[in-house]
């Protein structure tokens, strides 16, 4: 009896799976890391979203071809689609994230005694040192070519492919977007005592 189209297709996803994506999976999660600022969570999140969207479009995967830049072109789609439903919502905050102070009176709407606090955690998530603060400065563009490049090490052809623009525009891109993380250090570097030798 011939295999169905269903079983080579299964077969085929498996094989996928354990040969050429599952070995990516620490790669793809600080990629995730990356563009969400290192809320483990959230990368968490997107690395499962992007799992669940590799199994429904394999197929359109080319064996042979370079599975990392496939891999990480979905996630950051995943992502850009996130940030932009998120920009339409704005800010959310949880609830269990705001305490506030005891001697309010709700029941006054224009009590000025109101004081809101976020706990330490939500601070934890949102600021990080110089380094973290300095490159959250920067553009989303910069960030993402930054994260790309010196973070998880693509060539300039694969993230030209990954971004959908020629070479030349990635290279000055990265360019720029070195020049200004470096000009956001340029005080906590001459803070600590490093000097730019070039």
């Amino acid at each position: 009896m011939l295999p169905t189209d269903q079983t080579m297709s299964k077969q085929k996803l498996e094989r996928l799976l354990r040969e050429e994506f599952l070995p990516l999976t620490d790669q793809l999660f600080r990629f995730a890391c990356s563009l969400v600022n290192n809320d483990e969570q959230t990368a968490e999140d997107l690395v499962q979203e992007t799992w669940t969207k590799v199994i429904r479009s394999y197929e359109s995967y080319q064996e042979g071809t370079n599975a990392k830049a496939w891999l990480f072109t979905i996630l950051r789609n995943l992502f850009i689609n996130q940030y932009r439903r998120k920009k339409r919502r704005g800010y959310e905050v949880e609830l269990s994230d705001i305490t506030v102070s005891e001697n309010v009176d709700l029941s006054k709407p224009n009590d000025k005694t109101l004081h809101v606090d976020m706990d330490d955690d939500f601070f934890n998530r949102t600021f990080g040192d110089e380094i973290t603060v300095a490159f959250e400065s920067l553009s989303a563009e910069y960030q993402q070519i930054i994260a790309l490049a010196d973070l998880q090490e693509f060539k300039y052809d694969e993230i030209a492919e990954m971004l959908d623009l020629p070479i030349g525009t990635v290279r000055s891109r990265l360019f720029r977007a070195r020049n200004a993380l470096k000009k956001a250090l340029k005080d906590y570097g001459d803070k600590h005592g490093y000097r730019d030798n070039r």
